[in-house]
């Protein structure tokens, strides 16, 4: 079996040291806008917004295709007067709106969400800092009925009664199940 390449027997996982940078990891900024980028945003929601989004909608693509039949003057009974391109604008206008008033909503859940408190533990202490922050194989304290942005290990649950203890620890998954 000579292309067949075999894993190593262990995998080496580092926590809170400067091995963990050599993996290159990606960050932990949470971003689910779809247009909303800074001074790009006219230029990407124009395009992709509603050009492609818009018109990728068949009844959209039928009355634009109505519309320049229309303008073609020997094909059309309206004199060359595009009749149907007041309500295709409203209709394309208006889904537009929509779509940039929710992706502005979007970006600012994501500012909200990447900009929460939480304690990472460095040299020993735990501090205050920013979800942003966070980076893999850093230890975080989470508080009781804290939302957490990040996928994370829990290694140790605080116990109610420490002299009956009961090695449980509720996670809910609404956030990610959708």
């Amino acid at each position: 079996m000579a292309g067949k390449k075999t894993a190593p027997a262990f995998r080496f996982v580092h926590f809170g040291t400067d091995k963990v940078a050599e993996h290159h990891f990606c960050n932990n900024r949470v971003r689910t806008t779809l247009y909303v980028r800074g001074w790009l945003t006219p230029i990407i929601f124009l395009f992709k917004g509603v050009i492609l989004e818009e018109f990728a909608k068949l009844a959209n693509r039928y009355f634009a295709v109505i519309v320049m039949l229309q303008m073609w003057k020997e094909t059309s009974n309206t004199g060359g007067l595009p009749t149907t391109l007041p309500a295709l604008s409203i209709i394309v206008i208006f889904a537009s709106v929509l779509k940039l008033m929710q992706d502005i909503d979007r970006s600012r859940a994501d500012h909200q969400l990447n900009t929460a408190k939480c304690e990472r533990l460095v040299a020993g202490k735990f501090v205050a800092t920013t979800w942003t922050d966070i980076k893999v194989g850093d230890f975080i304290k989470v508080h009781n009925r804290e939302m957490v942005p990040a996928d994370i290990v829990i290694f140790a649950a605080h116990e109610p009664d420490p002299e009956n203890p009961v090695g449980a620890c509720h996670v809910e998954t609404k956030s990610l199940d959708g």
